[in-house]
């Protein structure tokens, strides 16, 4: 089985098999590299999930791991693009196998807003109370039964 195959199974069988949410899009993982670590981003939370998605299987590192790595401007237009550009600028420093993700937050009454711009909504140099703030004043035009959101990621391995 390809090292591909391998993580692909992973983590359907870690995430609830083959079945994913009706609106989950899976991508085919399009670069692959062979090694024996894996590495993410400075989340420790996700380098957590992440390590129990693979299991044993690979030695996980993450961004802080690489105090001299700077993170990536994550300035794509999609989160398959930030998941790539994180992946891309880790597997260039490390020459191994890299596993990274972007996550957005999409608010449907929002038309899926802020989604990739999840992070920088408020904008670039705000702060997490700033992107809370914004989402609080936004929201508060909608309808309580209409505040549906969900959180979509996207996973790309180099």
């Amino acid at each position: 089985m390809s090292d591909e195959s391998y993580i692909q199974s992973l983590f359907a069988d870690r995430l609830g098999g083959s079945q994913f949410g009706k609106d989950t899009k899976v991508y085919k993982f399009e670069k692959i590299k062979r090694a024996k670590r894996a590495a993410q981003d400075a989340n420790p939370d996700k380098v957590f999930e992440f390590a129990n998605a693979l299991g044993d299987s690979y030695q996980l590192k993450s961004l802080l791991d690489y105090s001299d790595l700077q993170s990536p401007d994550e300035n794509g237009q999609t989160l398959v693009d930030n998941a790539f550009i994180k992946a891309d600028a880790l597997f260039e420093y490390t020459g191994k196998l890299c596993v990274a993700d972007d996550t957005g937050l999409c608010v449907d009454a929002l038309g899926g807003e802020p989604g990739v711009y999840s992070a920088r909504w408020a904008g670039a140099e705000c702060s997490y109370a700033d992107n809370v703030n914004k989402m609080i004043r936004e929201i508060s035009k909608v309808p309580t039964e209409l505040r549906t959101a969900r959180f979509e990621t996207a996973i790309a391995i180099v």
